[in-house]
C-alpha cells in the first residue's frame, strides 16, 4: 500500500513538473525576429473610401482552463474562457460568415475521432450551431455568399457541413495538407471530406501592411485576408475596418489568447505537438501581430477562441 501511495504521488508530482514546465514563462526572442517595414500597396488605406462593414459575433460552444494552460507565462490561478465563435460579416457588396465554430453533428464526431483521453482534454459545453443561431437572426443559406474559415482544424471546419452548397474558402496550401495528412485531435476529416464547393484563396492583391500578399475582398480596403504560417499549413488572417473607422484584426488559432501577444508567447509546450505545425513559423507570425499592436494602439486583435475579445463585438442577437 505505501508504494501505491508512494507511486501515486510520484506521478502527481511529474505531472504537476510537466505542467509548470510547460507553461513555464518564455517570451519569444523578439531579437531573432525583427519588425518588418510596412510594404508599399496598392489597397485603400482610407476609411473614407471604405463601404461600411458591420461585424457581429456568436458563440457556438465554450470550455474553460487555468490561463497557464492557453499560454506561455498565463496564471495559473485566473480561468481563460475558451469558445467556439463565428463572426458574420455584412457589407453593401455582401455578407460572409468568418468561422462559424462546431456544427450540428458535433458529437459524433467528438466520440469517432478522439480517444478517451482527448476528449477530456478538449471536452466543451456545447450551445446552439451557427446555422440555428443565423436563421433565428433572420439569415439563412442563400443571404449568405461564402464561409471563410481561418484554417481545417475540428472546430472551425464543422461549420461547413451545415451549409452544404455555400461556397468553403480556405487556402489551397491549407486544404491539401488537411486531405493528405491531416490526422489526429485537430483535424476530423469527414467535416471536410466531401463534395463542398470550395473557394481556394490566391492572395493576388499584392502586399498589405508588413505582409506580401493578400486578397482585398471587396476591393476597396475594408475587409483584407492575408496568410499566416506556423499553426497550420495554410492559416490565414482577417483585417477589417468597421464602418465605425475600428480597425481589427482576426487572427484564427495562431494564439489562442490577446493577451499572449502583449509578451508575446507561444501556447505550452505539451499543446504544441498536437496543434501546431511549424514552430519556427509561428513564432515569426505572433512576432508580427506584437509589432502591428505597437504601431497601431487601437488595433483589436481577436484570436477565434478568445471570449473576452469576442465579446468586444456586437451580438448576433442585437443585430
Amino acid at each position: 500500500m505505501k508504494k501505491v501511495l508512494l507511486g501515486g504521488i510520484g506521478l502527481l508530482c511529474a505531472a504537476a513538473g510537466a505542467l509548470v514546465w510547460s507553461s513555464w514563462p518564455s517570451r519569444i526572442d523578439l531579437g531573432s525576429y525583427p519588425e518588418k517595414p510596412v510594404l508599399e500597396s496598392r489597397i485603400n488605406m482610407d476609411p473614407a473610401e471604405m463601404a461600411p462593414v458591420r461585424l457581429y459575433g456568436f458563440s457556438t460552444g465554450s470550455n474553460q482552463s487555468p490561463e497557464a494552460l492557453i499560454f506561455q507565462g498565463g496564471s495559473l490561478t485566473e480561468t481563460h474562457v475558451s469558445v467556439f465563435s463565428g463572426v458574420l460579416v455584412e457589407h453593401e457588396k455582401g455578407r460572409f460568415l468568418f468561422e462559424g465554430g462546431i456544427g450540428r453533428d458535433i458529437d459524433d464526431q467528438f466520440q469517432n475521432n478522439m480517444n478517451f483521453w482527448q476528449r477530456e482534454l478538449f471536452k466543451f459545453e456545447k450551445d446552439e450551431p451557427a446555422v440555428d443561431q443565423l436563421a433565428r437572426a433572420g439569415i439563412g443559406a442563400g443571404d449568405l455568399d461564402f464561409v471563410l474559415l481561418s484554417h481545417l482544424h475540428w472546430d472551425h471546419a464543422g461549420v461547413a457541413a451545415d451549409f452544404p452548397a455555400l461556397p468553403v474558402a480556405v487556402t489551397e496550401d491549407e486544404y491539401k495538407w488537411a486531405m493528405q495528412s491531416g490526422e489526429g485531435p485537430g483535424f476530423f476529416r469527414e467535416q471536410y471530406d466531401g463534395d463542398f464547393p470550395w473557394r481556394f484563396i490566391r492572395f493576388e492583391d499584392g502586399p498589405f501592411e508588413t505582409y506580401d500578399r493578400s486578397w482585398d475582398v471587396y476591393g476597396d480596403g475594408s475587409v483584407v485576408v492575408v496568410p499566416f504560417k506556423g499553426h497550420t499549413a495554410g492559416s490565414l488572417g482577417m483585417f477589417v475596418t468597421t464602418g465605425a473607422g475600428e480597425r481589427l484584426l482576426f487572427i484564427g488559432d495562431v494564439s489562442w489568447a490577446e493577451r499572449a501577444l502583449h509578451i508575446p508567447s507561444l501556447r505550452p509546450a505539451l499543446t504544441q505537438p498536437l496543434v501546431d505545425l511549424d514552430m519556427e513559423d509561428l513564432r515569426e507570425v505572433l512576432a508580427d501581430i506584437h509589432y502591428l499592436m505597437k504601431r497601431y494602439p487601437d488595433l483589436r486583435v481577436i484570436p477565434t477562441h478568445d471570449k473576452r475579445m469576442i465579446d468586444t463585438l456586437p451580438s448576433l442577437t442585437e443585430r
